[in-house]
């Protein structure tokens, strides 16, 4: 059951949050206790709530100060409400153990509850491209469905982090990568120009990519993989081409493999890189002991 507290007038809003969010969240607003038991997570949330180094200092923040700021929900139509921002908040306070938390509570349409999400997180430090990039498109589409798009709502959208339409236009394009490609770019294991490029690519050839790549340990260039998309467009990419590609002289950082197509004909069809590595070198470890007796 939620508790009205007052009627407030939030100080300096535009300082919490930015873009439409400021829109939203008017000094008639009201300031209610919510059980955070009744609080359901926003779809396909792209931010990350770890329980980290950070997440414990705003939890012992909280602890001694309380939440200064509210979080914003809207009501969900099973019951409940759905968290649009203060994800992290919520979380500490789960942490701590606190049964409410200050929220306002808004009937916002799915489109605004976006847009209002993205703004609230995007100008967070250290966010993974990934993250990034999904944001992006959410309000992207969002956005559009609104009736804005094109280069000025571009534009509009890296207003708030200094980034350029273009900028912008290509993180939203990252953010059709395969999760498996995507989750290398975040761990650096391709690089974010990189990734621009490779997302030109059909989800099936961006599978059969990632596997070619977990048998070589080629550094991907921004070169390969320009020649990667070139190939795709000209409809002749397949895993024999992409490999010719990441074998090529012009790479950086290459050590002698075997493609991984090779190797998997001695293992079943659901044997991983990993555990295939760990075969071969406990088979070649065996061999030399021989071969040194």
């Amino acid at each position: 059951m939620s508790k009205p507290i007052m009627n407030v007038k939030l100080p300096k809003v535009d300082d919490l949050f930015t873009g439409n969010s400021f829109e939203l969240l008017g000094s008639e607003n009201q300031i209610t206790e919510i059980a955070i038991a009744d609080i359901h997570s926003f779809p396909s949330h792209p931010f990350r709530v770890s329980n980290d180094t950070k997440m414990a200092e705003l939890a012992d923040s909280i602890r001694e100060q309380g939440v200064l700021v509210p979080v914003l929900v809207r009501p969900r139509e099973a019951g409940g409400y759905e968290l649009v921002s203060g994800h992290r908040r919520t979380f500490a306070c789960r942490i701590l153990g606190m049964k409410t938390v200050p929220a306002i509570i808004k009937d916002l349409s799915d489109d605004d509850a976006v847009i209002s999400m993205v703004d609230a997180n995007i100008q967070r430090e250290k966010l993974l491209p990934s993250e990034k990039a999904r944001a992006y498109a959410m309000k992207f589409e969002a956005l559009k469905h609104q009736g804005r798009n094109g280069g000025n709502t571009l534009e509009e959208m890296g207003g708030a982090t200094g980034e350029g339409a273009k900028t912008v236009q290509r993180y939203i394009s990252l953010a059709s990568l395969s999760g498996e490609l995507l989750s290398m770019v975040d761990q650096g294991k391709i690089g974010v120009t990189q990734g621009f490029s490779l997302a030109g690519l059909s989800k099936e050839e961006q599978k059969c990519l990632y596997d070619v790549l977990q048998g070589t340990e080629t550094r991907l260039t921004v070169a390969m993989a320009e020649q990667l998309r070139n190939a795709s467009r000209s409809g002749s990419l397949d895993s024999q081409s992409m490999e010719d590609i990441l074998q090529s002289s012009g790479a950086t950082g290459k050590r002698g493999s075997i493609p991984i197509k090779k190797i998997q004909l001695f293992f079943s069809h659901n044997a991983s890189p990993a555990y295939m590595e760990q075969v071969i070198l406990e088979l070649l470890r065996q061999w030399k002991e021989q071969a040194d007796e």
